[in-house]
């Protein structure tokens, strides 16, 4: 199962970290290559302890981006 965090870089912004086992790492795979293939389908990655921590990452939804809208972010290494 993965693991979360957020880190405050006290500007006002945040970086995420997801950490991911093999398993976790195959299912990511395949899920993007649903999203691939489908515009209309959408994923998310969601906590399984939202119910007992005060705070943190809940979900994450993961969609395909339509042409007219800005980006803003980017992937990279």
């Amino acid at each position: 199962m993965m693991k979360s965090s957020l880190e405050d870089f006290e500007t006002g912004w945040y970086g995420m970290k997801v950490r991911l086992d093999i398993a976790d790492i195959d299912k990511l795979i395949e899920y993007l290559q649903l999203l691939r293939k489908d515009d209309e389908y959408h994923f998310h990655i969601f906590s399984t302890a939202f119910e007992k921590n005060s705070g943190g990452i809940s979900d994450v939804e993961f969609s395909r981006k339509i042409d007219s809208e800005i980006s803003n972010m980017e992937i990279g290494a």
